[in-house]
């Protein structure tokens, strides 16, 4: 993976990757954390079941 990182910082047009991770997969998070990634937000996703009669 690293290697493919820095192939990507080669171009002059990308200056920032950003990656979403399920905060639950700590495997890619630490995988991530290892070739240099760091935590910058935490997303929330909430939802709500509405039941409608009809």
């Amino acid at each position: 993976m690293a290697v493919g990182l820095n192939w990507l910082f080669i171009f002059d047009t990308i200056d920032i990757i950003t990656l979403c991770v399920n905060s639950s997969n700590e495997k890619a998070i630490r995988l991530y954390e290892q070739v240099g990634f760091k935590r910058k937000h935490e997303l929330s996703f909430f939802t709500k079941e509405i039941e409608i009669d009809v």
